[in-house]
């Protein structure tokens, strides 16, 4: 047997960190992280496989683990706070899926690749507008947001509470997305 090659264990590490990267490139429902998006966009998405490239693939992989790993420290110190609960509204149409639940509260976790990165009182856009969407179609009364630095471990959390506004706002979207999502299942019939 030859001695293996540098080359053929980076090849073959990628393509496995690739396979397992749990990147769903189909989702046959409205998904609360994307919510930020347009409506139009957001029926796309309902009705067409989308395309990772490896890279996106391999950051997929690498924001689960991360994940997993705090999650796995929460359960440490938490314990039997913790639990695990999709979102669903809309019959099934509409899900969302917090990494994890504190009491009754919906627990998003972000990792950013410097400390430079971490929110200090707000959080992004996108990720404002998930939360409310946990918040509205759970009934959860707050949130949290648990940010960790990849540089140097730092860690902060924020709390969310709901913004009714922008929680019907998301319902007015998500109802128009359901529109065109049955008015694209009604062609398809005839």
């Amino acid at each position: 047997m030859s001695a293996i090659s540098a080359n053929l264990i980076e090849t073959e590490l990628i393509r496995h960190t690739v396979n397992a990267s749990n990147f769903e490139p189909t989702r046959k429902y409205i998904g609360l992280s994307r919510i930020q998006e347009s409506a139009d966009r957001l029926a796309y998405y309902y009705e067409n496989e989308q395309i990772a490239t490896e890279e996106q693939k391999l950051k997929c992989y690498k924001g689960y683990q991360e994940e997993k790993d705090l999650v796995q420290r929460l359960i440490k110190i938490f314990s039997d706070r913790i639990s695990f609960n999709e979102i669903s509204a809309y019959e099934g149409k509409v899900k969302g899926h917090p990494d994890c639940w504190i009491d009754d509260c919906p627990t998003d976790i972000k990792s950013y690749a410097l400390d430079a990165y971490l929110p200090v009182d707000r959080i992004s856009r996108k990720n404002f507008m998930q939360m409310q969407g946990y918040l509205y179609y759970s009934g959860a009364e707050k949130g949290f947001f648990i940010c960790e630095s990849r540089e140097s471990g730092k860690l902060k959390v924020l709390g969310a509470n709901p913004i009714p506004e922008v929680q019907k706002e998301i319902d007015e979207k998500i109802k128009k997305v359901i529109t065109l999502i049955d008015a694209l299942e009604y062609k398809k019939v005839i």
